[in-house]
């Protein structure tokens, strides 16, 4: 079973653990360093991102779903990148990457036959200036939300225009995790951040998610 195994990002690697916590493999080892990874949603693909903003993504063969082999890799960012997440699979091949320089990728794998496919960039969203720390899509009866955190203790919250052409986006909402406490206490900065989408279980149901920050001001770190 492909989920009895999980990838973790470790000292310039991703290397692949079975369900009793023991290493099955290493998928790649890069002297520039990998700093995430991520499945897709039904654990046969993995995505890693490295310090140099190469994007690595790797197939599981099909008859053995322990085998991975990197069938793509290209350079999205100039710098780190610090998190990449997948979109549900409704949307197809679609992951998107957050970068220290506070830039944010879209990348759609097009495939052009049944034997050659290609990562093309959908969007980015450079209305940033400071590091993204973590970003996560939402999947709402509205259509496909991206939320981002930066190390300013800003959120953003973009809307997809058209769920047959990722490239067209709007900013809907932006917003301080503590409205006043810049005002108060000064401008923070954020370590780390953490974002996740509540499941929609009715047609009723608002768009939620939680965000919390790590930061050196403690009115920031709180989870809302």
């Amino acid at each position: 079973d492909t989920f009895e195994h999980l990838g973790r990002a470790r000292k310039g690697a991703i290397l692949i653990f079975t369900s009793e916590d023991k290493m099955a493999k290493t998928l790649l080892s890069t002297e520039d360093g990998v700093h995430c990874n991520a499945w897709n949603y039904c654990g046969e693909r993995m995505a890693g991102g490295s310090l140099d903003g190469s994007v690595h993504i790797f197939d599981s063969h099909k008859d053995e779903a322990s085998q991975f082999t990197c069938t793509n890799k290209w350079k999205a960012h100039n710098g780190s990148i610090v998190k990449l997440v997948w979109a549900p699979p409704e949307y197809g091949d679609v992951i998107a990457c957050c970068c220290m320089d506070g830039t944010i990728s879209l990348w759609e794998e097009i495939r052009e036959d049944t034997e050659s496919c290609e990562w093309k960039l959908c969007k980015c969203f450079q209305d940033s200036n400071v590091p993204a720390l973590d970003i996560q899509f939402g999947n709402c009866l509205s259509g496909l939300k991206l939320v981002s955190a930066y190390a300013d203790g800003h959120a953003k919250i973009y809307e997809s225009l058209d769920p047959l052409e990722l490239k067209r986006w709007q900013l809907q909402a932006e917003f301080p995790n503590v409205s006043d406490t810049v005002e108060r206490f000064g401008k923070c900065s954020c370590l780390t951040a953490s974002i996740s989408w509540k499941s929609s279980t009715s047609a009723t149901q608002q768009p939620t998610f939680i965000l919390g920050f790590n930061s050196n001001l403690p009115h920031f770190n709180v989870a809302k």
